[in-house]
């Protein structure tokens, strides 16, 4: 990517169990500051569908009966709840052992916000 700011808007989540599939959007709105030529860690995200309490929470996914599983998953009243931590070394272990390339790298850490609220803005 080029260096720059850029926005974050959500990232796709699916469960998929045959013969059940459902998912949707995951709200994220982050904001985040990439640099040229280099490798930034930005937290170990934590996403956890649950019921939805009011009308307020983004729904977890569309209500499509006869075309997705999203009601059998719970996705049509159920909604995201997104935790970001800092697990930098235990996640590197991880990260290294797929791509050994990062051993020679430098890795920058710009952690996201720690968590968020029903609407996708970061609260701490």
């Amino acid at each position: 990517m080029e260096s720059g700011t850029y926005n974050v808007l959500s990232m796709g989540a699916v469960y998929d169990y045959f013969p059940i599939t459902g998912g949707g959007p995951v709200p994220l709105n982050f904001k985040i500051e990439i640099k040229s030529n280099s490798i930034t860690y930005l937290g170990h995200l934590d996403v956890v569908m649950r019921e939805r309490k009011n009308d307020s929470e983004q729904r977890a996914g569309p209500f499509r009966p006869l075309l997705d599983q999203n009601p059998v998953v719970g996705a049509y009243s159920g909604t995201f709840d997104v935790v970001v931590e800092d697990k930098f070394d235990e996640d590197m272990k991880l990260f290294i052992s797929e791509y050994p390339v990062l051993q020679k790298v430098k890795v920058e850490k710009s952690i996201l916000p720690p968590t968020m609220d029903k609407t996708g803005k970061a609260t701490y």
